[in-house]
């Protein structure tokens, strides 16, 4: 996170293999193919100073990135993509400019860029990143990806290399809907939090939560052996038994439901 820049003239550039770009509703990952993790995560947001405040400051840089436009007083705040569709193309390519320049230390124009691309997304979003791509960050390569993220999750079918259009399944419920259940988890363990805190929820989520590969073995586990810590912005520390199986088991029975309700319309 932090301001939008790019290479000074002069600075050594890295030269390594194509660059991923994981471009999510509330995060967006980027780091090199063939590493294990991401080298940056960052908010998807774009902050620009007020017309009026840069009246009164015509120092402040012009354009804020990732969660620092939220620390930044008189910031008009940008959301560029909606339920994994860009909306706005020019927030987006100035976050991904910050991630290729400024946190991965690279030039688009030396690496392929491989790019999320959610399933059954309008052709007309698909063609402007690939003009993005090309025509402006001058990458010498494109791929795309299906993407898991913060509002939504896929399931895309692979026969023999290629995908299956007609078995596309999208469903509308992914990591803000397990964050907002989770608030509700630590509610009912009575620590109070509202819509405002999401954030920390969030942080919650991926510092104290994880995926159980043993569903059964975990769920059936006495709780002082997942006893986590957790502490508060303003300093305070609380425990908390590790309950997001029941996530899963939530989100089972939405879908569930969803399938039960639409097929009694239809009938």
């Amino acid at each position: 996170m932090g301001r939008s820049s790019t290479p000074e003239r002069g600075r050594s550039v890295v030269k390594t293999g194509a660059i991923v770009i994981d471009t999510g509703t509330g995060r967006c990952k980027a780091g090199f193919a063939g590493q294990q993790t991401p080298k940056s995560i960052i908010g998807t947001l774009v902050g620009h100073p007020t017309e009026k405040s840069m009246r009164t400051r015509r120092d402040r840089p012009d354009t804020f990135i990732g969660d620092q436009a939220r620390l930044e007083p008189d910031t008009d705040i940008i959301f560029p993509v909606r339920h994994g569709i860009i909306t706005d193309w020019e927030a987006a390519e100035a976050l991904w400019r910050h991630l290729i320049y400024h946190d991965l230390k690279a030039a688009p124009e030396d690496h392929a860029l491989l790019m999320s691309d959610p399933p059954l997304c309008p052709t007309t979003n698909r063609e402007k990143l690939v003009e993005v791509v090309f025509e402006s960050l001058n990458s010498p390569g494109i791929g795309l990806v299906v993407d898991t993220g913060h509002a939504m999750t896929h399931s895309v079918p692979v026969h023999e290399g290629y995908n299956l259009p007609h078995a596309i399944e999208r469903m509308d419920i992914a990591g803000a809907n397990m964050t907002s259940f989770l608030m509700d988890l630590l509610k009912d363990m009575g620590h109070y939090f509202d819509e405002r805190m999401l954030d920390v929820i969030d942080d919650i989520k991926h510092k104290c939560c994880y995926v159980a590969l043993d569903f059964e073995s975990e769920w059936n586990r006495p709780k002082r052996e997942y006893m986590v810590d957790y502490q508060l912005p303003d300093g305070q520390r609380f425990s908390m038994t590790c309950q997001m199986p029941a996530v899963w088991t939530y989100h089972a029975k939405t879908k569930t439901t969803l399938i039960e309700e639409t097929n009694k319309e239809q009938t």
